[in-house]
C-alpha cells in the first residue's frame, strides 16, 4: 500500500516516535523511507519567524538525522536523509508536492510552544495541504 513514505523530524521527543512509527511502516510494507529535517531560517524581511539565516543554517550539521538513519539502517529499511530550510510546515508540503510520496508522518508537535504559535502547527498545515496520506503520532 506504501511504497514511498516521508518522516520529517526535528530532533524532539515526538519526533522520534514519528521516525519509530515510519520505519515500522516501511519495514512492513517494504517502503522506500524519506527522513526530512527542515531547519526554519529567516529572510530579511520576514515578521514573527524565529530561525536562522540561511547562510547560519547551511553551516549547522544535524546530528539527529545521522541518528535516524542508523535506527532506519538497523531496522532493515533503506532511508535516505534531506535537509531543507524554512518555514518547516510550508516547505513538507512544497517537497511532497514535488516528489510524490504515499505518506507523510509527522509528530503531533516537535518544537518549543512559542515557535509553534508564530509558526502555526506543522502538522495541521500538512495534515490540511500535503497531497498524500498523512499520520501525525501523538
Amino acid at each position: 500500500m506504501f511504497k514511498k513514505i516521508m518522516v520529517a523530524t526535528d530532533g524532539s521527543a515526538q519526533a522520534e516516535k514519528a521516525l519509530k512509527t515510519a520505519v515500522d511502516l516501511a519495514k512492513t510494507e517494504e517502503a522506500v523511507l524519506t527522513i526530512l529535517s527542515v531547519t526554519p531560517v529567516t529572510d530579511m524581511g520576514s515578521e514573527g519567524m524565529i530561525g536562522l539565516s540561511r547562510a547560519e543554517a547551511a553551516k549547522m550539521e544535524v546530528p539527529f538525522l545521522r541518528k535516524a538513519q542508523e535506527y532506519a539502517a538497523n531496522h532493515n529499511v533503506d532511508a535516505r536523509t534531506l535537509t531543507l530550510y524554512g518555514h518547516p510546515g510550508q516547505v513538507i508540503v512544497d517537497y511532497l508536492n514535488g516528489h510524490p510520496h504515499d505518506l507523510a508522518v509527522l509528530g503531533h508537535r516537535g518544537m518549543s510552544n512559542i515557535q509553534a504559535f508564530l509558526m502555526g502547527s506543522v502538522a495541521y498545515k500538512v495534515a490540511n495541504l500535503a497531497p498524500c496520506a498523512v499520520l501525525i503520532v501523538k
